[in-house]
């Protein structure tokens, strides 16, 4: 950083000189930024903007002359037009005529706009603005990446929780399965034993019961989630082995 404190002081510049140190500035910070293999290119808010592409982010300049208040009396003409009647009595109005003085505007990414004005004995100074540009670049930078870093926080998050509801609907879904099957298979078994133990039978019945029964206590055994091994039962609740 240059010290200001070593600089001398700028006396009351003229608009001419103004310009000219504008282009001079322009100049200097464009060759710094080439040289440091900035990418540049013109904003979007002003022709006379540029960009500076420092570390990935944008950053935003305008250097332009300043304008100040004047107190100009009325001409005769004015002091007579309706369109200066508020103010005719005192006989003067406020305009406003070139500075002399240089402003920098300058903004970048995720960080709001920036008036640096300059004065007597802080002229703007080419290394001094593109260290400060240098600083914003990085702290977009580093704000980028906080932000990609959070956004893929949250999409990790959100996908846990996908996955922990259809995790919870899957052994929701099963479990309501697996009742259904058990009670439809204590409903069979139920109506197996009245017919297994209907009485009195004749034999040709008899052997038909038979016949049913095996078959309708397998197909019983088939459907009923408990008959199965109890790790497939507590695997089909979600609940596996670790």
């Amino acid at each position: 950083m240059t010290d200001t404190a070593q600089l001398p002081a700028l006396t009351q510049p003229t608009s001419s000189a103004a310009e000219e140190r504008a282009k001079q500035l322009v100049s200097a910070l464009l060759d710094a930024a080439r040289e440091r293999g900035y990418a540049i290119g013109h904003g979007r808010m002003h022709p006379g903007h540029w960009k500076f592409v420092i570390q990935g982010a944008d950053v935003e300049w305008l250097v332009y002359e300043r304008s100040a208040q004047r107190k100009v009396p009325l001409t005769k003409k004015e002091k007579k037009d309706w369109l200066f009647s508020h103010i005719a009595e005192r006989g003067w109005k406020r305009v406003l005529v070139p500075s002399g003085w240089l402003v920098l505007l300058v903004s970048g990414d995720y960080q709001s706009q920036q008036r640096i004005e300059e004065k007597p004995r802080f002229p703007l100074v080419a290394s001094d603005i593109l260290a400060r540009f240098e600083q914003m670049g990085a702290y977009g930078a580093a704000e980028r990446q906080r932000r990609r870093e959070e956004e893929r926080l949250r999409a990790k998050r959100a996908t846990e929780r996908l996955r922990s509801r259809r995790v919870e609907d899957s052994r929701w879904n099963a479990m309501n399965d697996m009742i259904a099957a058990a009670e439809q298979a204590q409903r069979l078994r139920r109506f197996i034993d009245i017919i297994a133990t209907r009485t009195p039978l004749r034999p040709d019945q008899e052997r038909r019961v038979r016949k049913f029964v095996r078959w309708a206590r397998t197909h019983a055994d088939a459907i009923d989630p408990m008959t199965k091994d109890f790790d497939i039962v507590l695997a089909r609740l979600g609940l596996h082995k670790r």
